[in-house]
């Protein structure tokens, strides 16, 4: 059975088309058949086929006739755009593509920058449900007792997890108390393991120098705005929930439609934010030390 791999890393370094490049390499060199899944949030949602910049249904058909083989991309245009997405659910479905994947003789490889779907997807992470009524049980006691009380209950039923967390992230305290109740094991035993759930697993990301990569970010939001941002944002807004306006560029087109700002300090503004979520996602990768850097010069 073929390893996994996975094409992660910022926006706009090129992870789709250096995924397909990789495909059509394994094809001509070792016959080797690849299919592919999303690893990006808002391409998960219909309708959201320029602001994602996810491959759109002609690049896989350009990309099926030039690599020579019928392959699959998974996880794209699976929610609709007032559903909420969810890691654990994208976890579980995206697993099983995989799986499919590799029963038929394939070789998956994961394509996307969206660090949280990455992590599930790649590492050995488990999701503890939730339940409404223990979490609305602290956050009574929140209201009634204050955070400190709750971070000493914390310290009592789990010390070594209230270390690692601070009292005034009363969100991740409650969150901790109710796996705990749940669970019955330590909050600690859910939180990420940096061990591939799929052994092998080889991942890559592309670096390029700030300069550059300004400058292609500030050319693709040009190019999304040609080529009908601004329609497609215009159809969505009325639809899209909690989960899909936070994608980059919605509020920003937004403000453009109700008139709050002209298209060049739309474009301004969408590369600004495009490139400040960039310098987030390079933190968060580097971490990693497993991930393999493609230094672009």
């Amino acid at each position: 059975m073929y390893p996994v791999v996975a094409i992660v890393g910022p926006t706009a370094t090129g992870k789709t088309e250096f995924a397909f490049r990789l495909a059509r390499f394994l094809k001509d060199k070792a016959n080797i058949d690849c299919s592919f899944v999303n690893a990006d949030a808002f391409a998960l949602y219909k309708g959201f086929d320029i602001i994602s910049a996810k491959p759109t249904s002609k690049d896989i058909v350009l990309a099926k006739k030039n690599i020579g083989q019928k392959f699959e991309f998974c996880q794209l245009d699976v929610l609709d755009l007032k559903e909420t997405a969810s890691v654990s659910v994208y976890q579980k479905k995206a697993r099983e593509d995989i799986d499919k994947i590799q029963i038929s003789g394939q070789l998956p490889i994961i394509v996307g920058g969206s660090a949280l779907y990455t992590n599930a997807l790649l590492d050995d992470i488990k999701f503890p449900g939730t339940d409404p009524e223990i979490r609305q049980k602290y956050n009574n006691l929140l209201n009634l007792q204050g955070k400190d009380y709750l971070y000493n209950l914390l310290e009592k039923k789990d010390l070594a997890s209230a270390k690692i967390l601070s009292s005034e992230n009363t969100r991740r305290v409650i969150r901790a108390l109710e796996v705990i109740e749940l669970t019955g094991q330590p909050f600690r035993a859910s939180l990420p393991k940096r061990n591939y759930f799929y052994q092998p697993t080889l991942v890559y990301a592309a670096k390029w120098p700030k300069e550059l990569l300004k400058e292609r970010i500030y050319k693709r939001t040009v190019n999304m705005i040609n080529n009908g941002l601004i329609l497609e944002i215009d159809k969505a807004r009325e639809k899209a929930g909690k989960t899909a306006v936070k994608a980059i560029g919605f509020a920003q087109t937004c403000d453009y439609l109700d008139g709050k700002i002209n298209q060049n300090q739309l474009i301004d503004l969408i590369s600004l934010a495009t490139f400040q979520l960039a310098k987030k996602q390079y933190k968060w990768f580097l971490r990693d030390k497993r991930i393999k850097w493609l230094e672009i010069v």
